[in-house]
């Protein structure tokens, strides 16, 4: 079985269509839903009753968002419904459709620890274009699935938990989509087809960082750096046109909400009010709080 391990807080204006996509190219879902108040768990249920048996949820109520934690949740939860491989995507991300279908056998040829890095689709600005250009949030790999040996692979519970899509005993560099395949698309990473969205995360996980972790990198302008690089056009970038036959077949885009208020405007409101404006000093929210 090949089984996808997706975090989900507050994702009620993607989900519906990622989740029906993801059920296009994988077996099961284990879904872990962290500290929603918005419609996700009821989206969820209504594609549980579209696929008995192929959707399974657990719930983390940690304050953090603690990335690596929720996916070893959903990697053991994933194990016990008879999973081989798995796959760690985001609720904001799509397989474009020719890759999606492909996949299946590059990953069912993985072994165990190696992992399957896909090319990583940037939309930027609205769901008709995407960058073409290289550079850290350009065009660039990420990891889409990986082998599993219930040895060695493991997401770990403590230490820095943002951005941990991979789990510790794998490889990433073992196996991955050419460069003369990427005409088959890749990974659609859809967040910034919202400026509003994408700047209300990345002020929100500004200042998550900024308190948990504030050496992570450095100091708070380095902090500052790293996720406003996110949401800022370099001189060189390039756009291209999304071709249309990447959007996954069979399933309405009306299902996206790009226009949903973004959870993390409020969550960031409530950071300030509880610890005040000293500890953010130096870092550009964006207008957000």
């Amino acid at each position: 079985m090949i089984v996808a391990l997706i975090p989900l807080r507050n994702e009620a204006w993607i989900a519906a269509y990622s989740l029906r996509a993801a059920l296009t190219w994988c077996d099961a879902l284990c879904l872990v839903l962290h500290r929603c108040e918005d419609a996700t768990p009821d989206l969820v249920a209504q594609i549980q009753a579209e696929h008995p048996g192929r959707v399974h949820v657990r719930e983390f109520h940690g304050e953090w968002f603690d990335e690596a934690r929720i996916r070893r949740i959903a990697l053991a939860l994933g194990r016990r419904k008879g999973g081989r491989w798995f796959v760690t995507i985001d609720a904001d991300e799509v397989l474009a459709e020719p890759l999606a279908a492909t996949i299946r056998s590059r990953i069912e040829a993985l072994p165990g620890g190696a992992v399957l890095t896909v090319p990583w689709i940037q939309l930027w600005g609205s769901a008709e274009v995407y960058r073409t250009d290289a550079g850290s949030h350009g065009r660039r790999d990420m990891p889409l699935a990986f082998g599993d040996n219930q040895v060695e692979v493991a997401f770990p519970s403590e230490g820095y938990q943002l951005h941990r899509r991979t789990p510790c005993g794998t490889s990433w560099r073992q196996r991955t989509v050419t460069e003369a395949e990427q005409s088959d698309g890749g990974l659609l990473h859809l967040m910034r087809i919202s400026w509003r969205r994408a700047r209300a995360r990345q002020a929100h996980r500004k200042m998550i960082e900024t308190l948990r972790w504030p050496e992570h990198r450095g100091s708070a302008s380095r902090i500052d750096a790293k996720y406003s690089a996110v949401v800022t056009a370099p001189e060189d970038i390039t756009l291209a046109e999304v071709p249309a036959a990447w959007w996954p077949a069979g399933i309405d885009r009306g299902l996206i909400d790009a226009d949903a208020p973004p959870w993390e405007e409020a969550a960031c409101s409530e950071l300030l009010a509880r610890h005040g404006t000293e500890p953010f000093r130096g870092l550009d929210l964006f207008g957000v709080v």
